[in-house]
């Protein structure tokens, strides 16, 4: 019975490169130029014939997946996300209420509606929010919320303070006879409303959906339309390296701390290395679908040759744009019954950073697939709003985003 497995051409070596100058290397030769003894014996086939097994064991060193995990773990934290120097931070004038000391933080944690992301853990405390946690990591969204106030008119949770404290330990990660933890702290602005997942629909007037998703559409625009800084730099702001996000984990060896910053030609093969890698974990010790391999073989022509100059400009992207992260501030009556929406708010800025105009355009795509209509409806109503969109290269990157063979932030 013949494979339905595509038939690939075996990778020219870096050291021997095809003839035909005009020829564009795959992004499997590009990703792993320099690759470490693992990653070399792999040309002698091509990456592209390996199975999804095989690409992780020669990629990871390991022969299991437990051990592929541990490897690409131990990768990871070896990285450390990059930020200003302006921490500690408070902002500037006089507060009403005051901000929470570290007393009322703690107290303020117990009964409270705590909210665990990733390695960070949010509350209410008064009329304030704040999110600690033990990495540094989380200054990351503190610059970025900074950047927001001096660059855009995007609505964000103001930072009112960012510090970091030994006195107490909230999440109760201190031991006997080791050094006490060192807590990192935010204290941001309290944004009115609810998440727009735990809304009832069904209570709400057409009209007024159509008002919250078109709010919500203005602040996608205004994001997307802060000036780059640098038409050419594909990272985070102020020139930095990309955060840690799953979307461009396993950098090629032997840095495998490579985070950019990236040229769009640099990001779009990185971001097929990465995914090709990712996918073949998901589903270990199974080989790649049929679909997933079909959008590795035309990730390349659909990012690179269908990608026009207007494609290959930077647009801010939050990246994490869940029904969760988005806050809806609603009128209501006497009676309690919502007539009218006020505001719509986005929140946890932490993965905001500038990626080409489709990428996220590709994640509203990907969510009219969603059986959530939530999901649908911000798919269909950012992709209305977000201006500059290719939707050639968007709709290629949800159906294969849909099919697991290239995965967004979430």
């Amino acid at each position: 019975m013949p494979s339905d497995k595509p038939v690939h051409q075996p990778l020219a070596h870096p050291s021997n490169p095809p003839s035909d100058a005009s020829s564009d290397a795959s992004s499997d030769q590009l990703c792993n130029q320099l690759s470490d003894q693992h990653l070399d014996q792999a040309f002698n086939q091509g990456l592209r014939n390996l199975s999804a097994a095989e690409r992780c064991e020669q990629y990871f060193g390991a022969n299991d997946l437990i051990g592929c995990l541990d490897v690409m773990s131990a990768r990871n934290r070896s990285y450390k996300n990059q930020h200003s120097d302006i921490f500690p931070y408070t902002a500037k004038g006089s507060f009403d209420p005051p901000l929470p000391t570290l007393d009322e933080i703690i107290m303020a944690r117990e009964g409270s509606d705590m909210i665990d992301i990733m390695n960070q853990t949010v509350w209410r405390v008064g009329q304030y929010i704040v999110k600690t946690g033990v990495d540094a990591e989380i200054y990351v969204e503190a610059e970025n919320l900074l950047y927001l106030e001096q660059n855009s008119t995007v609505r964000a949770p103001k930072l009112y303070a960012a510090f970091t404290s030994q006195e107490m330990d909230p999440l109760q990660l201190n031991t006997p006879g080791t050094p006490k933890k060192v807590y990192y702290y935010l204290i941001m602005e309290l944004i009115e409303g609810e998440e727009l997942g735990k809304i009832d629909k069904s209570k709400l007037e057409v009209g007024v959906i159509r008002k919250l998703w078109r709010l919500l559409g203005e602040q996608l625009c205004q994001l997307r339309s802060v000036k780059p800084e640098d038409p050419k730099h594909f990272g985070r702001i102020h020139g930095r390296p990309y955060a840690l996000m799953p979307l461009l984990y396993h950098a090629p060896a032997p840095d495998f701390t490579n985070y950019g910053p990236f040229t769009y030609e640099q990001l779009v093969q990185r971001l097929i290395c990465s995914s090709m890698t990712g996918a073949a974990l998901g589903r270990y010790p199974d080989d790649y679908g049929t679909l997933q391999r079909l959008s590795y073989d035309y990730a390349e022509y659909v990012m690179l040759k269908l990608a026009g100059p207007n494609d290959r400009l930077p647009v801010l992207s939050h990246l994490d744009l869940q029904a969760h992260n988005i806050i809806v501030k609603l009128a209501r009556d006497k009676n309690g019954e919502p007539y009218d929406v006020e505001e719509v708010t986005m929140v946890d800025f932490f993965s905001l950073c500038w990626m080409p105009p489709w990428y996220e355009a590709g994640n509203m795509c990907m969510f009219t697939f969603s059986p959530d209509s939530d999901h649908q409806r911000l798919g269909h109503i950012a992709l209305e709003k977000m201006g500059n969109v290719n939707l050639v290269i968007a709709a290629f990157l949800g159906v294969s985003a849909h099919y697991d063979a290239f995965h967004f932030f979430h």
